[in-house]
């Protein structure tokens, strides 16, 4: 496979340059505008309203008088507009969505339209208001890193799940297991090399943070989706201890005062097929609405199994199966604009095929897709899972202004989650239950000088598990006699935490930007065990262990960093905010020995770059990154190979370095393009540890499953005629495997590169599309083990190609 340079060469290096002419003209870009209005700098912190009290709001903000028919405001809400902008741009954000359009008749005055304008507003970027920093800004207002998928681009792209939204995106992917979480930065959301006490990176659905069985197979799905959104980066000022890496949101679309409905039908190859439909409208006129939403998906997952023909659970392992069914109410009884309450409720069933694979140890080549075979398939049958979960969330927020700028927000969730794991035979068995319990009450206060929020977090949760495992005695070396294993465990935590920020307006250029959290976790564990060594169904001997420790842990979580705007349409800044995991407790399998974990910490250091150029047709964003990381939580088997010896070990020192460049782009007329640039270089700088006897020393070795160079590519193109086009590629670059962990050499996984493309014809109230994944049928490694002797992968899916018809009323 190529190495990552020359690919840096040809992405980079044209890039850099762009930005580097565009730095350059910026005197004779900005000349160019023929509207003194476009050159102001002003303060706007208009939240989201009945469109004619934003309207009224932008006027007395920017100086400009907005013209209109009475009627054609009815009934319309605005964008929220907060940040310093030019007041075309701060018209624009408030606009979107509405259905209307402006047009400046004179330096002063605009008036509005039934369609948007023409001219080269058609062209500038839709505003993207980003929901997950709690303080709603446009994304160019931002200093965190935060990669965006709207809507728009889900339902052109045809994306399916949320890890389908990262082949947009930088610096983030999914993992090398089914079980193992997503990558952000190099680091995964569950602990570098595998899951260790709590997550480092929490997924949110409408606000609900999910568990971690919940986060890998849960509410996942793409339909009826608003946004998703990835903040990159510590966000622990916020978001608390689960957030040291980076947190993902899912927003879903809420109820509306207008019926609307859409339905969905896909087919494809690998047996691809799904179903989706949504309805949405009043129950009382402007008071009561509803939406209702639900899919369904299966498709083969390309992996042969020979040696597991009639195994009962050998299809959930095989096969990708998914369906997700959702509603919301929305009650605002004084009508738009003042209280506001929001209920929402998902029941969701994943449970995603499975990409491991045999290799050379088993008579066959890895891109063979067969596992089982070998040389003893039973056991391989015995230790291949065949795991799904249900997932349900709910959400009750509560919005309730209280003065000009001043607004009280309540948010209340609950998520279970239940996770079976049997192996494909049902020689072992076991489950995962999950569950949690939040509460959050919020108070947000703009004004042009002040930006603030402040909170209460309470969490409540509880996390069991068991496991039942028949292994024959053919298997040991001991025939005709059997071991039985059961283990049981269940730990407690109850997180509080007071937070808030600010982002202080010094004057028209200068932001100070200070946060701080006070977070405080308290731990229960509880685990026992019991085997039994049987001969002819009578035991010969038994034993039992049973053990229990609680915990607790706090810090203190700052944030502090400045933000200046160098015209309307660029701003810096630069941040420093610290970030942590609370430790925790575990038993040791192979000892039955309960033990303890430290927590981890980081200092984080970040420079933001925002930027909007030729009329807000291009979007260049950019953030440069350092992670000082102590204490890091990494998960290691004791005995190569096998990860059900876990322990957590706590490495002396780590680092991430690195960099995202982002650009959007309108060039003409119905053609929409991004692309994205990143790199994130991790380091253990002190590591080491001593595994079955043997000394190993990790430093200076990169984490495992960390590419360092990441870029993505994409265009759609909507013709007035209805036909379109489209296309996106991710590159990954090399990377370590986790077969690292197990105290085998370091083995480099090659870098790939993936292409997706689709075609269609857009009606009206149809939309037809021809879609192909993987087009050049890549063949790539997520994970790769050379033990001799056991040779194993996880490798990615091959090409698939389909069709999707979607209906609307």
């Amino acid at each position: 496979m190529p190495h990552p340079l020359p690919l840096r060469i040809r992405l980079a290096g044209p890039i850099l340059l762009a930005c580097s002419t565009l730095l350059v003209d910026t005197g004779a870009a900005q000349a160019s505008e023929t509207s003194a209005e476009r050159n102001e700098l002003v303060r706007y912190d208009i939240p989201a309203q009945e469109l004619d009290s934003a309207l009224t709001a932008y006027g007395i903000a920017s100086g400009v008088q907005v013209l209109y028919d009475a009627g054609l405001t009815q009934g319309r809400r605005s964008q929220a507009v907060n940040g310093r902008m030019e007041p075309q741009q701060a018209l624009r954000i408030l606009l979107e969505g509405t259905g209307l359009g402006s047009r400046f008749t004179g330096e002063r005055t605009v008036t509005l339209e039934a369609a948007p304008a023409t001219g080269n507003d058609e062209l500038a970027l839709a505003p993207m208001i980003i929901h997950g920093e709690k303080i709603e800004r446009d994304l160019q207002q931002t200093t965190s890193s935060v990669a965006v998928v709207d809507g728009n681009r889900i339902d052109q792209a045809r994306l399916q799940s949320l890890p389908d939204t990262f082949r947009m995106m930088a610096n983030v992917r999914d993992a090398d297991f089914v079980d193992s979480g997503f990558i952000i930065r190099g680091i995964n959301s569950e602990g570098v090399g595998g899951p260790a006490g709590r997550p480092l990176a929490t997924l949110y659905v409408d606000g609900v943070a999910q568990t971690m069985q919940g986060a890998r197979r849960g509410a996942l799905g793409l339909w009826d989706v608003e946004q998703v959104e990835v903040l990159r980066g510590p966000q622990s000022t916020l978001s608390g201890r689960n957030a040291l890496a980076g947190s993902i949101r899912i927003e879903t679309k809420d109820p509306t005062y207008a019926w609307e409905g859409a339905v969905r039908g896909t087919t494809g190859q690998l047996d691809t097929r799904g179903y989706a439909a949504v309805v949405s409208g009043p129950l009382v006129e402007d008071r009561l609405a509803f939406r209702l939403a639900a899919e369904r998906s299966h498709a083969d997952g390309g992996i042969d199994y020979p040696f597991f023909d009639g195994m009962p659970r050998l299809d959930e392992r095989e096969n990708d199966d998914y369906w997700q069914v959702r509603g919301k109410l929305l009650f605002e009884p004084h009508g738009p604009g003042d209280t506001r309450i929001l209920l929402s409720h998902s029941k969701s069933y994943d449970s995603p095929a499975y990409s491991d694979v045999d290799g050379p140890s088993a008579g066959v080549d890895y891109f063979d897709r067969e596992w089982g075979n070998q040389p003893s398939p039973q056991y391989s049958a015995r230790l291949s899972e065949a795991r799904s979960t249900l997932n349900y969330n709910t959400a009750l927020e509560i919005t309730q202004p209280l003065a000009e700028g001043l607004e009280l927000t309540s948010l209340t969730t609950h998520v279970k989650t239940r996770t079976s794991r049997p192996s494909v035979d049902l020689g072992f068995d076991g489950d995962f239950d999950e569950q949690q319990t939040a509460q959050e009450l919020r108070l947000n206060w703009n004004n042009p000088q002040y930006q603030a929020v402040a909170g209460l977090y309470v969490n409540t949760g509880e996390d069991k598990s068991q496991a039942r495992r028949n292994i024959p005695g053919e298997l040991l070396g001991i025939p005709g006699l059997t071991l039985e294993t059961q283990d049981r465990s269940k730990t407690k935590v109850d997180n509080y935490a007071l937070f808030g920020e600010m982002d202080w307006h010094l004057d028209e250029r200068w932001t100070l930007i200070g946060g701080l959290r006070y977070d405080y976790e308290a731990q229960d564990f509880q685990s026992s065990g019991a085997q039994q060594l049987l001969f002819g169904g009578f035991p010969l001997d038994a034993s039992s262990t049973a053990s229990d420790g609680d915990t607790h842990y706090d810090a203190w979580l700052p944030k502090l960093g400045v933000q200046y705007q160098i015209d309307a349409s660029q701003n810096v800044g630069f941040t420093i905010q610290r970030a942590y995991r609370a430790g925790g407790t575990a038993t040791n399998t192979l000892t039955n020995e309960v033990y303890d974990y430290d927590p981890e910490y980081a200092w984080n250091y970040e420079l933001s770059y925002r930027s909007l150029w030729f009329e807000d047709r291009l979007r260049l964003n950019a953030n440069l990154f350092y992670l000082d990381w102590d204490d890091q939580q990494v998960n290691l088997p004791q005995m190569p190979g096998d990860f059900t010896s876990d322990v957590v070990i706590n490495a002396g020192k780590s680092h991430v370095t690195g960099f995202e460049i982002e650009l959007g782009m309108q060039p003409l007329a119905g053609l929409d393009t991004f692309a994205s640039l990143g790199m994130a270089k991790t380091e253990f700088d002190d590591f080491s540890f001593v595994q079955n006897g043997q000394a190993l020393d990790l430093s200076g070795k990169a984490f495992p499953q960390a590419p360092e160079w990441t870029a993505a590519l994409g265009a759609d193109y909507q013709h007035a005629s209805g036909w379109f086009i489209g296309g996106d590629l991710k590159y990954t670059g090399t990377t370590t495997s986790r077969s690292l962990l197990e105290g085998l050499e370091e083995d480099r996984l090659p870098a790939y590169t993936l292409l997706n493309l689709r075609t269609g014809y857009a009606a009206e109230q149809w939309r037809l599309t021809l879609w192909a994944n993987n087009v050049t049928d890549e063949e790539y490694y997520l994970y790769r083990s050379e033990a001799p002797g056991y040779q194993i992968a996880a490798i990615g899916r091959e090409r698939v190609v389909g069709a999707t018809l979607d209906l609307s009323f």
